[in-house]
C-alpha cells in the first residue's frame, strides 16, 4: 500500500447503493415457496432474495429470474424488478491495489452467488452517472446485461438499456454521484 498523497477538503456525497434520505423505501419481498423466500425449518417467509451464479452489482439494477434468484449481470431486456443497495452485504474479494475511485471496479460492491441480497422497488439512492452525467428529472435506464446506469429524457431509446421508472434527482457531470427516486 502506498503513501497516502491525496486529501478530500469536504466528505463524499455518497457511494453508489447508499441510501439517500429518510424518505420511506419498498423492499422486495419474495413469494412463499421460492429459492430464498421461505425458512423451512421454522414455515416463516424471509425478507432477502439469493445471488444467482453470476453474482450481482451493489449500487445497480437488479432482476429476479425464472429460479427466483437476484442477478444484475446477463440478465434480460425487460425493466429490472429492483435496486440493490449497500447495506453491509457487499463482499472484499480481492485485494485492492492501485485503486482510483473514479475508475475501479469497486471492491466490496460484489455480493458473491449463493448470498442473501435485499433489493428495494423504491427509495432514495446514490448512483454513479458513469456513462453521460445526468440531469435533474431525467430517467434511469439500466443497462440489460449487467445493470448499470445511464440517464435520459423518459421515452427516449439508449441501445443496450431499458428504461426504469427511477428518476434522477440531482444534475451531476459524469462520474460524478447522483440521487436516483421511485415511488
Amino acid at each position: 500500500m502506498g503513501f497516502q498523497n491525496t486529501v478530500n477538503n469536504a466528505q463524499p456525497v455518497g457511494l453508489p447503493g447508499d441510501f439517500a434520505s429518510e424518505n420511506p423505501a419498498r423492499q422486495l419481498i419474495p413469494s412463499f415457496g421460492i429459492a430464498g423466500g421461505i425458512d423451512t425449518a421454522n414455515a416463516a417467509g424471509v425478507d432477502y432474495f439469493l445471488v444467482g451464479t453470476t453474482g450481482a452489482t451493489i449500487g445497480q439494477f437488479a432482476w429476479i429470474q425464472a429460479d427466483t434468484t437476484i442477478t444484475s449481470v446477463g440478465v434480460s431486456t425487460n425493466a429490472p424488478d429492483g435496486f440493490i443497495p449497500r447495506n453491509q452485504q457487499g463482499f472484499i474479494l480481492t485485494q485492492p491495489t492501485g485503486v482510483t475511485p473514479s475508475t475501479d471496479t469497486w471492491y466490496g460492491m460484489t455480493v458473491p452467488a449463493g448470498q442473501s441480497i435485499t433489493v428495494f422497488e423504491s427509495g432514495s439512492f446514490y448512483v454513479r452517472a458513469t456513462v453521460a452525467g445526468a440531469t435533474y428529472g431525467q430517467k434511469a435506464f439500466a443497462k440489460s446485461t449487467d445493470g448499470s446506469i445511464q440517464f435520459a429524457a423518459a421515452g427516449a431509446t439508449v441501445t443496450g438499456f431499458v428504461e426504469t421508472s427511477w428518476v434522477c434527482r440531482a444534475t451531476v457531470a459524469v462520474g460524478e454521484i447522483t440521487i436516483i427516486s421511485a415511488a
